[in-house]
């Protein structure tokens, strides 16, 4: 059938490799520079950075609103019809150009009432302006018409930009400023190339005030929910540990999830590959697209697998190498952190591919909301007596939960 999936299907793979290629600006590029700074700006620095980012992913989660899911999935939908999509487009544009005054404001309230960032707002401002034109980039359109080689290229030559720079301007830990002005730069540079492209392909959007607000909201408010869980979880997982440990400890967890982040974002590229193609099937064919599913599972599974053993038996080496010796004591956290990638490979597949294709948002949000509700209350109750790897035990118990529920779900569905 012409309008089936195929996981063997060429444009698939070339799609998955041109992802990845975006990923390797974002994470490999950064795991490259990852001994330099560690090592120029040591574990204290290294966790104020990794403070200033977490708040960059909050940032980047309100301005996106969700919109990575759902607006990847419309644009899917709706590429065949050019005045359609421009419709859609100025209205998503126009919906976070609103959402930016109230994204400042929220900023300034944590400014003012959170201690963990009093001490850092220099950092937080370079990443706020940072967060806000990388949550702006239309990469869900290049993906929702499949046209991901001008992304991953544009991606990758601002992100090698801002490592050059970063390679040659910063010397001590008093140019750590520098790290977060680079990848803030690069993203603005990005977003203005993208949506030159963009524009010149769909025409000029219309920019008004007549937005249906609450017609986007009511779309895309679970996929904002579902975007946003992960990131919160991040953010009081951060939030617990700056209370609870030193700022050393805090240094060694950054050091460790960054490396851990690398390895579980890998699984993106070929999600973010899949995923505007099934949900396409699953509009068309929903036996179809159950097919393709159970072919794409085993192999994110074996993915998963294949990053835990990376991981759990290389640990001492990986941190060594991309550390330094400074960082040993970040290898025990790493290695409780591989358990949880292939429970994540599964997780992926029958929620954020499987229950989004099937728009059943909603669902996938309760669970989620669920699980990470259990996670943080894990780590509350162990984080005394196990400290740092408390993090990895909540994020297991996270996923282990949402895996069953999703099954649940399902099997009911299925059933029923």
């Amino acid at each position: 059938m012409k309008n089936s999936l195929g996981i063997k299907d060429r444009n698939f793979y070339i799609n998955s490799l041109y992802l990845y290629l975006s990923h390797f600006a974002d994470y490999g590029m950064g795991f490259i520079i990852l001994p330099f700074i560690a090592r120029m700006l040591g574990p204290i620095e290294i966790g104020r950075i990794g403070i200033a980012q977490t708040f960059g992913a909050f940032i980047l989660l309100l301005i996106q609103f969700g919109f990575s899911l759902y607006a990847v999935r419309e644009v899917a939908r709706l590429r065949d019809d050019k005045i359609k999509s421009r419709n859609f487009i100025s209205h998503i544009f126009g919906f976070k150009i609103l959402l930016i005054p109230f994204i400042l404001l929220i900023s300034m309230l944590l400014f003012l009432f959170l201690p963990i960032y009093r001490d850092l707002t220099f950092y937080l401002c370079i990443v706020l302006v940072g967060s806000i034109a990388q949550g702006m980039i239309p990469n869900w359109y290049f993906e929702g018409i499949e046209e991901i080689k001008t992304l991953s290229i544009v991606k990758t030559v601002f992100r090698l930009c801002a490592i050059i720079f970063i390679l040659i301007l910063v010397k001590n830990e008093d140019d750590a400023w520098m790290v977060l002005f680079a990848y803030s730069l690069s993203s603005i540079c990005q977003f203005f190339f993208l949506f030159l492209k963009m524009k010149r392909k769909i025409g000029s959007l219309k920019m008004t005030l007549a937005i249906p607000i609450k017609q986007i909201f009511k779309s895309s408010k679970f996929s904002f929910f579902i975007s946003a869980i992960p990131t919160i979880y991040q953010n009081i997982c951060l939030i617990i540990l700056s209370y609870m440990v030193s700022p050393v400890l805090i240094g060694y967890y950054f050091a460790s999830s960054k490396i851990y982040l690398g390895f579980n974002n890998l699984f993106s590229p070929l999600g973010q590959a899949f995923f505007p193609k099934l949900s396409n099937l699953e509009y068309i064919d929903s036996k179809l697209a159950s097919k393709e599913i159970q072919k794409f599972l085993p192999i994110m599974f074996l993915l998963g697998t294949s990053f835990f053993t990376v991981l759990y038996f290389l640990s001492d080496k990986i941190v060594i190498l991309l550390l330094g010796v400074e960082y040993i004591p970040s290898s025990n956290i790493l290695r409780a952190f591989a358990f949880v990638l292939p429970l994540t490979a599964i997780s992926h597949v029958i929620g954020r591919q499987w229950l989004m294709a099937k728009s059943k948002d909603s669902t996938y949000a309760l669970i989620q909301t669920i699980s990470s509700t259990t996670g943080i209350s894990i780590l509350l109750i162990f984080i005394n007596q196990y400290k740092l790897i408390a993090v990895p035990f909540s994020l297991i118990a996270y996923e282990i939960l949402s895996i069953t529920l999703i099954a649940f779900f399902l099997l009911k569905q299925k059933h029923a």
